[in-house]
């Protein structure tokens, strides 16, 4: 008999990670809650015929017609609710650590009768402690050859070009400033003019159709031109409508690759007084912009060594068909490589279970928070994304769960043995694109 909160009678009986527990709630235990709940309700609820009174005969008057009208739902209520506690009582007193939901098998709950029931279910498998001082993995890290830091100087300089007047046709990539003005049946429409607008022919900033239309054309001289609005465009009135546009073009320019100078550095807002500087904080910038798919390829890597760390043990069923269902992987059909992934990534999990709570990693609400602040699109205000990303349950579980994976991963990278692996950008992306096949 276990004394906690409530007093019972339990039994395990194990067949490797498949576990049965059988409880029996005693009839003073179930008559004890329920009275307590009905005295509650009675306090509360406002019944036809009585009114608010504290004397006890009032008090005991009310409980009674709540029993009568009440007890059968109040004692499922609380039957389920005594099953539960008893469960996970049970659990914590043997230090068993369930895998996936459990199953009960609870009959309806019966007035003056004992509750007994049994419960089904898998426990976590028993894992060594990992000493992540002995763990050695291979840090993926960018790799920048001449050839590379070429291409982002020649890149940076084609993005940030000198613009040079010519008195020619236009052509694709010049730079235009025009004046325009769009009618819709022969109506000018809000939004469909401007002046002294400066753009780069297909830059993307207008419409393709109408960017098409630019080109072969010459300075100071109207042209016309028909376009069709697409039907997905942001402004219905718009969405499929063909208007008339009528474009003056006032100057031409192309474009022609700055030389490396002091002042170009400071034009572009880059703190260099040389070339070298200059490549320096461009490769740094790389290496910035590219960051999460590195912290992939490193995470990828750690999880690994973490993996090759720790002897083989059983998987629970449960976990494995709840990942399957996740990937949408039929386990009976797919191929060994889809079936790996799967267990792959439950070993991988119940790993870091283990680090998490061996190590006593916790999670706090502040790097909940932080988790979901990278999450926020840049045109959504922060306060509102957070808060309603909180008040879903679902997204909740989902941003604690990422964020203490985030966590557990930030605490093993401290603690392991590192070795740089340089390799080009290219090859960190397919070990990425190749683990999430």
């Amino acid at each position: 008999m276990t004394e906690a909160a409530f007093a019972f009678e339990k039994t395990f009986k194990f067949d490797g990670l498949k576990g049965t527990l059988s409880i029996s709630i005693p009839v003073d235990v179930v008559k004890s809650r329920v009275d307590a709940k009905i005295s509650e309700v009675a306090r509360t609820i406002s019944l036809p015929g009585f009114r608010s009174g504290k004397s006890s005969s009032s008090i005991k008057l009310k409980a009674q017609q709540v029993r009568n009208m009440y007890l059968s739902s109040i004692l499922q209520e609380e039957g389920a609710n005594l099953a539960d506690q008893a469960f996970n009582l049970s659990m914590e007193e043997e230090k068993v650590s369930v895998a996936g939901e459990p199953d009960f098998d609870v009959s309806p709950f019966e007035w003056e009768q004992p509750i007994n029931f049994t419960v089904n279910f898998e426990k976590t498998p028993d894992i060594n402690k990992v000493d992540l001082a002995k763990v050695k993995v291979k840090t993926p890290c960018i790799k920048l050859g001449p050839a590379d830091k070429k291409d982002l100087v020649d890149q940076f300089l084609k993005n940030n070009p000198n613009w040079k007047k010519v008195s020619r046709q236009t052509k694709d990539a010049d730079q235009v400033t025009i004046n325009f003005e769009g009618k819709l049946d022969g109506e000018v429409f809000p939004g469909g003019t401007a002046n002294d607008h400066v753009m780069t022919i297909g830059g993307g900033q207008m419409l393709e159709e109408f960017e098409a239309n630019l080109v072969g054309q010459k300075a100071d001289k109207q042209f016309e031109f028909p376009m069709t609005f697409p039907d997905d465009y942001e402004a219905k009135d718009l969405a499929g409508k063909t208007v008339t546009f009528a474009v003056t073009i006032t100057k031409i320019e192309e474009p022609s690759a700055p030389k490396l100078t002091k002042e170009f550095y400071k034009k572009v807002g880059i703190e260099a007084t040389n070339k070298a500087e200059f490549e320096a904080v461009l490769e740094e910038r790389f290496v910035a912009d590219n960051k999460m798919l590195v912290d992939s390829a490193v995470k990828i890597r750690m999880y690994d060594a973490l993996d090759k760390a720790v002897e083989k043990f059983e998987l629970p069923e449960k976990m494995v068909a709840a990942e399957a269902k996740r990937l949408d992987i039929d386990m009976e059909k797919a191929d060994k490589k889809a079936v790996a992934k799967v267990k792959t990534n439950v070993r991988t999990s119940l790993i870091l279970q283990q680090v998490i709570k061996d190590e006593e990693v916790k999670c706090s609400e502040e790097d909940i928070v932080d988790y979901i602040r990278t999450m926020c699109p840049d045109y959504f205000p922060q306060d509102q994304f957070i808060q309603w990303y909180l008040g879903d349950r679902q997204r909740l579980e989902q941003a604690q769960f990422m964020a203490l994976e985030n966590k557990v991963f930030d605490y093993a990278k401290e603690k392991v043995k590192q070795e740089n692996d340089e390799m080009p950008l290219k090859k960190i992306e397919k070990l990425v694109e190749d683990q999430n096949k």
